[in-house]
């Protein structure tokens, strides 16, 4: 039980959550109560009569004192200033109307706590929400201007059966260990790759699958369709991992910071 009033205790004299300073203040007897044993303590107080006086004028500065002193006892803190603490939690224990006081508004407390996390709770599901609608606008407004996150591209490529199946990406990178590694490397400093393959379109779901099977950076990988988003993401600070088949000189991007995989077919003429 000592336990527990210390514990209601601490919360009381912090009072710095906005629910529990309301309740505080809703019941002005108990601060009357603390500063009574707050002064019954200073009374007992080994301290010389001038620091008796001066600290009777100065009890907010003991308040947070009586905090740390109840919640981290093993804290170190200057001998004189520990007695006088520990004669204040003492008048305070030996005070029944102060104890009983404490007591009673025990479920107030915790409803206050409650309600306060509940708050945040709330806040927090709140940012979540609103950071992915903005993610969501982000890709929108992405695939409108011609390109496409390199997990969206790729679950296009490989969800079959109505969404039922996916193919693994082993399916497509399978025995091209050697370009995957070309892939994986070439994703950590400004380089310009080839990928060929039997389309463009499959070069670029193999480049899409040995990014995310090692771990890449796929908030910097895009698939590029147009020329138009392609120079947008060229001229941008960020550093880009581009994945295209537009045929236009990407050593300009490469020189600009960007990663380029420049997908290819069988009718394509890269040399």
């Amino acid at each position: 039980m000592l336990a527990f009033v210390l514990s209601i205790l601490a919360s009381i004299v912090a009072n710095n959550v906005p629910t529990i300073r309301d309740l505080v203040k809703r019941h002005k007897t108990l601060q009357d109560k603390l500063d009574d044993c707050f002064q019954k303590a200073v009374d007992r107080w080994s301290a010389p009569a001038e620091m008796k006086r001066d600290t009777l004028f100065d009890s907010v500065r003991f308040t947070s004192k009586l905090k740390d002193y109840i919640e981290h006892p093993e804290k170190g803190m200057h001998p004189l200033d520990k007695e006088l603490m520990q004669l204040w939690v003492e008048a305070i224990l030996s005070d029944e109307d102060c104890s009983a006081y404490i007591l009673s508004i025990q479920d107030d407390l915790i409803q206050a706590r409650q309600d306060e996390g509940f708050k945040n709770v709330l806040a927090r599901l709140e940012e979540m929400m609103e950071n992915q609608e903005e993610t969501s606008r982000k890709i929108d407004d992405l695939w409108r201007r011609g390109g496409k996150a390199i997990r969206r591209f790729w679950n296009e490529m490989s969800i079959f059966e109505g969404g039922k199946k996916q193919l693994p990406y082993l399916t497509i990178i399978g025995g091209r260990e050697s370009e995957v590694e070309v892939i994986v490397n070439a994703c950590t400093n400004p380089h310009f790759v080839v990928i060929e393959a039997q389309s463009r379109i499959e070069a670029k779901a193999f480049a899409t699958a040995a990014i995310l099977a090692n771990g890449g950076d796929e908030d910097s990988a895009i698939v590029v369709e147009t020329r138009e988003l392609y120079d947008q993401l060229v001229n941008e600070e960020k550093r880009r991992i581009i994945i295209t088949s537009i045929p236009v000189n990407h050593q300009l991007a490469v020189a600009k910071g960007h990663n380029v995989i420049y997908c290819v077919g069988p009718q394509d003429n890269y040399a």
